[in-house]
């Protein structure tokens, strides 16, 4: 598969009147009035420790052509 361009979030989108939402709200992450139409992102913090760095590392690498 060819690819012009790629784009990757890290994270789950948060959208309003989730699980989700409430989740973060209830644990000071984000305000309850928050506009969650701009994109707001949860990374639980066992990913945030290590996650940025690995993408980094795999950034760095060149692609590979399958």
């Amino acid at each position: 598969m060819h690819l012009d361009a790629l784009k990757v979030t890290v994270g789950l989108r948060i959208y309003p009147q989730t699980p989700l939402a409430r989740m973060v709200v209830a644990h000071g992450l984000i305000s309850p009035d928050d506009d969650l139409l701009f994109p707001r992102f949860y990374l639980s913090s066992a990913l945030r420790d290590w996650l940025p760095a690995r993408i980094a590392e795999r950034d760095s690498q060149p692609p590979t052509t399958e």
